[in-house]
């Protein structure tokens, strides 16, 4: 997905180069291998789910090898255009009590069929409404893309349980019960200083669990690793007595806050943004239901003259679309990173108040975009009275 000086996060419409559905139907970066069977009696077999993954990882057990070649099933009566048969064909596969992880409610799925990789999610962020969202596309076939959803007393049935948090859904025959997790809600072990005041735990995707923190004196948001469930190993690279952690699979980049003794996430891979995987940062898995607004809005100036956004921080003169909190880098290359990150670390430069060493490293553009908007008025200003001005001009000497 692109990041522009918008950087708007899409929650149903993909912001990608090609401007095509995405943060809905987001994919696995590991690959997997599948057996052809009928889909009468696939279980489980040829389907990879995000839950399953996860516990892979945390678990340190044998996890799909990304770079494994895949070999796609040829399902007997099986129609990737068909979304009621896609949905159906998710749900015959998962567990009966599948595990909904990453704090944005989306459980995740991807499979081969025929010549297409087919990459989808179910979205439960409106499941106490009665509705779970569904979207999928082909990996290798931008212009595919498929998505619907599932209503109670339409086409299906979705009852949320707010005590056991679980959604109990059926549709088309096929009832399973689904568990949100909120093991991303403690904030037990952060460390933070006196300027910091706690948002919100976020479990990504990849398996990856951060505090989302904003720094009331700089008016700054970050994501701190929350280090007690690692999903991989890192290695450190050192610039100028300054360490930095990459992820090896994920290239996630940490900076090492020696003062706090924590770990503060200042890279993401410009290459897994525009593949739209795992990986490509945890802007997408902000909980849907914070009440955020009044710090979005000091973080992020521009939206107040940009239409506007609800307490959830949507856009409300974009459907679909919300603020996205990308503090990071985009980087193309470590090499790239390090030379971004020797400016950022510069003491002569620092924009910190409060003497945070790591401060403009996790910068975005787009939190001065209102003085580029500002710029832009008072030109278009000015112009708009010399053009008045030179009509005058031209009336009066005619006379």
């Amino acid at each position: 997905m692109s990041h522009n000086i918008l950087s708007v996060g899409v929650t149903i419409f993909i912001r990608t180069q090609f401007q095509f559905l995405i943060a809905v139907l987001f994919a696995a970066s590991g690959c997997f291998s599948v057996h052809a069977q009928q889909d009468e009696t696939l279980q489980g077999n040829g389907v990879l789910f995000n839950d399953s993954w996860l516990e892979s990882i945390w678990g340190n057990q044998a996890c799909p090898n990304v770079c494994e070649a895949l070999q796609a099933p040829s399902v007997e009566g099986f129609d990737c255009t068909d979304r009621r048969q896609v949905v159906r064909h998710v749900l015959r596969n998962c567990r009966n009590h599948p595990v909904v992880y990453p704090s944005e409610r989306y459980f995740y799925f991807k499979f081969y069929h025929g010549h297409r990789l087919i990459s989808g999610n179910l979205r439960f962020c409106d499941c106490e409404d009665g509705v779970v969202h569904f979207g999928y596309f082909d990996e290798h076939d931008p212009s595919f893309v498929l998505y619907g959803s599932i209503r109670s007393g339409l086409n299906g049935t979705v009852a949320y349980d707010d005590g056991k948090k679980t959604v109990k859904l059926e549709y088309s025959g096929i009832q399973r019960t689904f568990k949100l997790d909120r093991s991303w809600t403690n904030g037990s072990g952060l460390k933070k200083t006196r300027d910091e005041q706690l948002v919100s735990g976020v479990l990504d995707e990849s398996g990856y669990s951060f505090w989302l923190v904003f720094n009331e004196i700089d008016r700054r948001l970050y994501y701190v690793l929350n280090e007690a469930r690692l999903p991989e190993k890192f290695s450190e690279i050192k610039l100028s007595g300054t360490s930095f952690f990459v992820g090896r699979q994920s290239r996630f980049i940490f900076f090492e806050d020696k003062d706090n003794k924590r770990k503060i996430l200042v890279g993401v891979s410009s290459k897994n943004i525009a593949s739209n995987n795992y990986f490509d940062g945890p802007f997408d898995q902000v909980p849907p239901d914070l009440h955020i607004k009044s710090i979005l809005e000091l973080v992020y100036p521009y939206i107040k003259g940009n239409g506007g956004i609800d307490e959830h921080g949507n856009f409300l003169g974009m459907s679909h679309s919300r603020v996205a909190i990308s503090p990071y880098n985009k980087y193309e290359s470590t090499t790239q990173f390090l030379e971004f990150a020797a400016r950022g670390l510069d003491p002569a430069l620092s924009s910190s108040q409060t003497g945070l060493e790591f401060l403009d490293l996790v910068y975005e553009s787009k939190m001065d975009y209102h003085r580029v908007l500002e710029n832009y008025r008072t030109r278009a200003l000015e112009l708009r009275t010399q053009d008045k001005g030179g009509i005058v001009s031209q009336e009066g000497n005619s006379k």
